[in-house]
């Protein structure tokens, strides 16, 4: 476990840098440890701001809730829907299937679509989209970042 003795979303996002610039496979390190690390931050950033107090948290004063409030409810909104895939990787959550009949809620949910991809996303509100040169294919997105197939027993769970 890599971020035990975190406790505050800045506690977090410094240790994780530290971290990243270590276990990085451009460092020397794997990309089997910076999965693993990509995976724990993300769902450590989602204890720390689902279990903390408002004041101890970065809080989005218009919406009123936190970030892990906010992965709980898009995913609330969109699983029921009928064929579609959805897919957590890194902090940005994927939606894939029959979209077109169900891309009103979609929209609604407040999902993105991303037409080189040809899937629906959701990302963090304070997290900027980083336009590149490269495009990047979700193969490599899935390999970088890790990724996790939320099923609707799955979503019972979260709540």
């Amino acid at each position: 476990m890599f971020f035990v003795n975190c406790h505050s979303v800045d506690e977090l996002k410094k240790e994780f840098r530290r971290l990243a610039f270590i276990h990085h496979p451009d460092k020397g390190g794997s990309n089997e440890a910076m999965q693993a690390l990509n995976t724990e931050f993300t769902s450590r950033l989602s204890y720390i701001t689902t279990s903390a107090s408002q004041d101890d948290v970065n809080y989005d004063a218009e919406t009123e809730t936190t970030i892990g409030e906010m992965y709980r409810d898009v995913i609330e909104k969109i699983i029921h829907l009928p064929n579609i895939k959805v897919e957590i990787c890194g902090s940005w959550i994927w939606v894939s299937g029959e979209t077109k009949p169900v891309h009103n809620a979609l929209k609604n949910a407040g999902l993105w679509w991303a037409s080189k991809k040809e899937k629906w996303y959701w990302k963090p509100p304070e997290q900027p989209r980083k336009h590149r040169r490269k495009p990047m294919s979700m193969s490599w997105i899935r390999q970088r970042y890790g990724s996790v197939n939320i099923e609707p027993e799955i979503a019972q769970q979260m709540r």
